[in-house]
């Protein structure tokens, strides 16, 4: 009969972990995303290249997001909306002489936004989108979408609301990364206490009225 000739893997330690990342590469490159997400493997990966794997993979996420979830999404929309219009529960702009079937399709656009991309270096990512929103390059919308998924909205009226707060509450609203926080103002009645004391009698510890200098207690401040 026939008999199997099986060869020993003796001395061919290593080749395993290259075959598998051969077969992985291969895999990933079918599937459109990169191997670092598909082998969850980054210990050969710096920032430019994990990027430019992300940037890659995140193109497929969108085409596929556009042409399922958002193409399911906006047609349910559109159906949600035209039996409203026909049930006069939506009523149509003041002075408009058209109905909604003359332009459905314009009425039903919609844009929907998923997940965020995700940020492999923050603070590098976030100058970038700061940097295109300055230049008129992108829009607040944009970037918030792409970055974090959020409603541009949203997170304005939110943050109007915090900076009404910190100002009823006498805070800092001055948040700017590059410039330092202004201290509590109290810091500069406490009295220095590096410098030596000096014994009554010096002219050095008298004020403009030539009485002697008390140092003021702190004021503290409490909010109910």
């Amino acid at each position: 009969g026939t008999k199997l000739n099986l060869q020993g893997t003796a001395g061919q330690a290593g080749v395993g972990d290259g075959f598998e990342k051969s077969l992985l590469r291969n895999l990933a490159a079918g599937a459109g995303i990169s191997y670092e997400q598909l082998a969850r493997d980054y210990s050969e990966t710096n920032y430019s290249s994990a990027r430019a794997a992300m940037l890659e993979s995140w193109k497929f996420f969108l085409s596929r997001r556009h042409i399922g979830p958002g193409r399911f999404a906006s047609h349910t929309y559109s159906l949600w909306l035209e039996e409203a219009m026909a049930r006069d529960e939506l009523p149509m702009p003041a002075g408009a002489s058209e109905t909604f079937w003359d332009y459905k399709n314009a009425f039903s656009t919609s844009t929907w936004h998923g997940a965020g991309r995700g940020q492999i270096d923050q603070l590098k990512e976030t100058q970038a989108s700061v940097l295109k929103i300055s230049s008129g390059l992108s829009t607040w919308e944009k970037e918030m979408g792409d970055l974090h998924g959020e409603d541009w909205r949203e997170i304005f009226e939110q943050q109007a609301r915090e900076l009404k707060l910190r100002e009823e509450l006498e805070l800092p609203t001055n948040m700017d990364a590059n410039k330092p926080i202004a201290s509590d103002p109290t810091d500069d009645d406490r009295p220095d206490t590096t410098k030596p004391k000096k014994k009554g009698g010096d002219d050095d510890d008298r004020n403009d009225d030539g009485e002697f200098a008390r140092a003021q207690k702190p004021r503290i401040r409490m909010y109910g």
